[in-house]
């Protein structure tokens, strides 16, 4: 997965966070070791997930909050610390801030891992707010970004595009062969999101 652009400055500091938090070690000594790491190295990924879920694992959202906003400080271009940050603010109920986070990592990221995080935290938040159906303007902004930008020159250059994209371009060729095209969504996701992605839902099962 596209975690980060180059690799970690301080491998050793964030090998050492993730062996300890495996050992189960003391908790003072894992902690400070995590923080060594993320310190070290703003963009490593497994640093920031050992801290945070040693973080959550405590119901330490606080410590948890700072230490992602400092790194998205020192980092600003890198996201993964947001979508950590956006589901710990979820844990506290900070729901505003938390969707802003999450709909943004959908309009810039081509990390197909980021964009399935996040839109999974966007499911559970609509379902708890009992809004299912806005999770269809989650997936236009990730229909929208693999259309323009970044993503489109990928796709021009050769490269994939997104299942969105995908699902659209294929129903456009059943269509013109008067086949119906079958949609189907990940299991732990509502239908409302998947219909978001076929504004005109003719010939979609």
């Amino acid at each position: 997965p596209r975690r980060a652009s180059r690799p970690p400055r301080a491998p050793e500091l964030g090998r050492e966070c993730v062996r300890l938090l495996s050992a189960k070690a003391e908790d003072a000594r894992t902690e400070r070791a995590c923080l060594q790491a993320v310190d070290g190295d703003p963009e490593d990924w497994a640093a920031h997930s050992g801290l945070t879920e040693f973080y959550r694992a405590r119901r330490r959202y606080g410590e948890a909050e700072r230490a992602l906003r400092r790194s998205i400080e020192r980092a600003p271009a890198v996201d993964w610390p947001r979508v950590l940050l956006a589901e710990t603010l979820l844990l506290q109920d900070k729901t505003p801030e938390a969707e802003g986070l999450l709909m943004t990592i959908l309009r810039r990221s081509s990390d197909p891992d980021m964009v399935n995080r996040a839109l999974l935290s966007l499911d559970g938040l609509y379902r708890t707010r009992g809004r299912p159906e806005s999770l269809g303007e989650a997936y236009r902004q990730v229909v929208a970004f693999e259309t323009r930008g970044m993503a489109a020159d990928v796709a021009a250059a050769g490269g994939s595009s997104a299942t969105a994209v995908n699902y659209r371009l294929l129903r456009e060729m059943l269509r013109e062969r008067g086949i119906r095209l079958v949609a189907m969504q990940y299991p732990t996701l509502s239908v409302a999101g998947l219909r978001g992605v076929f504004p005109d839902p003719e010939g979609v099962l």
